[in-house]
């Protein structure tokens, strides 16, 4: 889906430039379009991008229902790295709150989806 993926660039472009406005509508239209998609990746992936976006607004509460249906719906589509990924932003979010040992466990399962992906890859 080209449009997905163009979006999905796009909302990281302005993540990094900080322009919320505007990432926050590629947002919704990303989850429109993983919603029409229905993969349980592409939906994990938007969800892992609101919950940075949650993050860096100081939202922590939707930062952290976005990441958990995010880890949700890594697990669902089996892919490890998504699921890492998931587990690090998780982390991420406890850090920014000063939770430091849920931070580290988050981190820790992370880093244990990450090295099961990497083990995958190289059978």
């Amino acid at each position: 889906p080209a449009l997905y993926r163009l979006r999905l660039g796009r909302e990281a472009v302005y993540d990094v430039m900080g322009k919320r406005q505007p990432q926050a509508e590629d947002l919704a239209s990303l989850a429109e379009l993983a919603e029409r998609l229905d993969e349980p990746k592409q939906k994990a992936v938007v969800q892992l991008r609101y919950a940075g976006y949650a993050r860096s607004t100081g939202d922590y509460p939707q930062a952290l229902s976005a990441v958990q249906q995010a880890a949700g719906q890594a697990a669902l589509s089996g892919d490890g790295l998504i699921a890492a990924q998931a587990y690090h932003e998780w982390g991420r979010i406890f850090w920014h709150q000063s939770q430091y040992p849920q931070a580290l466990e988050k981190l820790g399962a992370a880093l244990s989806f990450a090295q099961q992906a990497d083990s995958r890859l190289e059978q």
